[in-house]
């Protein structure tokens, strides 16, 4: 289950919003075509509540939590909206005649099995539609081939072509410009009145358009539109009913598709292997069932990847059989960016991965969670293929100062400018290690959560190439006064975000950092779990951070004078969000960080 759906069942649970539901029956119809006879709750919302037929704007779609499952579609509503309709069936009469709405409305025999019987032909498209199309599919860095498409279609009378065109204008647009709101008034207007039928090819497939949390009408037909008027990016779920039989509908019902998430514990890697129309993504994301070797050489051998520049396999349980079969993959040579976390690799899975020549264009490989040691960490850094890597996640793995040593050395130490080490259980004597490193491009290192001391921080702080990083984040890594005495002596670097919750830093330490030039340029500061009192908080509150977006002290025992501090700081204009405990700041300090920023930027957390 996603987020999304754990939402929608959470927040409605919470705030009773599922009671017993007064029901009747109806029939019902979609744009006209008459789905059944069903049970359905009682539609408040309607002109007549009563009347015998119910017109819908999308199928039923289904959450499943435990032995509940939960129904919501959308209808229209008298005042000319949308209204979302949610139906938790108390009894199990009604489960089972929601089951049936939901089965025969979406076309199925059983849940997830398409009834032959009911799939209608998917319409053609013209030739000249079709390479209208391909244009944009070729073309995508241009607005030209979608202006002549928006043309084609209004030429033809559809209000799509509208829809484009002034979906472009607005994005051409800045923020602010009155020329951008009469466009977007007039866009609203068109998709009032046209984007539930636009939307019914994707709710046919069981994609729903919009969100629905908890009573919160989220229906918004136009919602998976991009700022070319056209639908380029999809993220799927296992609620869905696309895969693996109705991949054809997708790519219809979206053209012009070309980032894809997909999210199913049903299905394995190689079920992905045979779908033509893969052939037109750049980016592929799958988060799916283990399966078996077998499935990922077939997936390895399918002839629809070679488009594909990011690929996704995380937790899909590949292991080192499964990762042999995708070295050897052909079009893996054109991936720019590989994430197999969360697979299960190993030692020898990671050595037959840097083993082969099809890795040389990777510039982003994600490896963590994969049970890797100081044999897989060494493989990788010997391959000679990686001289392009630029971003290497090895989160969660176990490593010692003497990988770390190959890793100050590899080819892609020159041209790394991204690099997680957190969870990786490095000591002190490791991250010495890594101190010596030259990294000339590197500006984003984590060592969060690694077994170390103020030491070893100390040394990674103190290195040459730190003046040049903007993100470091050493959360609960033993970090000290020690360290930041170390941070605050570099004066003027680069840094943008700064993490360093959970450690040993006290009033002295915060103090010497907020009042040096190390944090100038700061967006994100996280202090959260440290020992320091309202000292240091008053220190945070006076310090020289214009830019500073995001503070987080939770569980830090400011007190109501260190409160009042932040809530008179001087340079927090930019401040989007501040994370505090109420019970560290009293009453008055609650009610002094409400005043200056409002309950939109405070957060007051336990």
């Amino acid at each position: 289950m996603g987020l999304f759906s754990w939402l929608v069942i959470r927040t409605a649970s919470a705030f009773g919003l599922l009671p017993h539901q007064r029901v009747r029956r109806y029939k019902v119809t979609l744009f006209g075509e008459a789905l059944g006879t069903f049970t359905l709750p009682i539609g408040d919302h309607m002109e007549k509540p009563d009347a015998f037929i119910r017109p819908v704007l999308t199928p039923p779609f289904r959450i499943e939590f435990g032995e509940d499952s939960y129904y919501y579609w959308a209808e229209p509503d008298p005042d000319g909206g949308h209204k979302t309709v949610e139906f938790h069936p108390p009894t199990p009469e009604l489960r089972e005649e929601a089951a049936r709405f939901y089965n025969t409305a979406n076309g199925l025999i059983a849940p997830g099995r398409p009834d032959p019987a009911r799939q209608q032909p998917l319409p053609t498209r013209s030739l000249e539609e079709v390479q209208l199309i391909r244009a944009i599919l070729d073309h995508r860095d241009t607005d030209r081939p979608y202006l002549d498409y928006a043309a084609w279609l209004s030429a033809k009378g559809d209000p799509y072509g509208d829809f484009i065109r002034l979906t472009l204008g607005i994005a051409a647009l800045p923020e602010g410009d009155e020329r951008r709101g009469r466009l977007e008034e007039r866009v609203g207007k068109i998709v009032a009145k046209y984007g539930p039928r636009w939307a019914l090819p994707l709710a046919k497939i069981g994609i729903y358009p919009g969100v629905y949390i908890g009573g919160y009408d989220g229906y918004f037909p136009t919602i998976f539109h991009g700022p070319k008027g056209v639908i380029e990016e999809l993220d799927i779920e296992r609620d869905a009913l696309v895969f693996p039989a109705n991949a054809p509908r997708l790519f219809h019902a979206a053209p012009f598709l070309q980032k894809l998430k997909v999210a199913h514990g049903d299905l394995t890697v190689g079920e992905f292997a045979a779908i033509p129309q893969f052939a037109q993504l750049e980016s592929l994301s799958l988060s799916v069932a283990g399966g078996t070797a077998e499935d990922v050489r077939r997936f390895s051998e399918s002839p629809h990847l070679s488009g594909v520049r990011e690929l996704g396999l995380s937790g899909c349980r590949i292991g080192p059989e499964g990762v042999e079969h995708l070295a050897r993959a052909e079009w893996l040579a054109g991936v720019h960016s590989l994430d197999l976390g969360s697979n299960a690799l190993g030692d020898d899975g990671v050595a037959a991965l840097a083993g082969t020549p099809n890795i040389a264009n990777l510039t982003t490989l994600d490896l963590r969670y994969n049970g890797l040691t100081d044999r897989g960490l060494i493989a990788l850094c010997r391959s000679p293929h990686l001289a392009r890597l630029e971003v290497l996640n090895l989160e969660s793995n176990e490593f010692t100062a003497e990988s770390v040593r190959t890793l100050v050395t590899a080819p892609f130490a020159q041209t790394l400018t991204s690099l997680n080490l957190s969870s990786t259980q490095l000591g002190a004597d490791a991250l010495t290690v890594l101190a010596t490193g030259a990294f000339p491009a590197l500006t984003a290192l984590e060592i969060s959560y690694c077994t170390t001391s103020d030491e070893g921080v100390r040394a990674v702080v103190t290195a040459p190439f730190f003046r040049a990083i903007e993100v470091f984040r050493a959360n609960s890594s033993g970090a000290g006064d020690a360290t930041a005495t170390a941070l605050a002596a570099h004066g003027f670097v680069q840094l943008r975000e700064l993490e360093l919750a959970n450690n040993a830093i006290s009033d002295a330490g915060v103090e010497v950092v907020a009042r040096s030039k190390a944090v100038t340029k700061l967006t994100t500061l996280k202090l959260n779990d440290n020992p320091f009192r309202a000292a240091g908080t008053s220190a945070v509150a006076a310090a020289d951070m214009p830019l500073l977006e995001h503070l987080d002290l939770c569980r830090v025992a400011c007190g109501p004078e260190g409160a009042r501090a932040l809530a008179a700081a001087p340079h927090f204009k930019s401040l989007k969000q501040l994370w505090i405990s109420e019970e560290n700041v009293g009453v008055a300090g609650r009610e002094a960080l409400l005043r200056r920023f409002k309950d939109d930027v405070v957060t007051f957390m336990s």
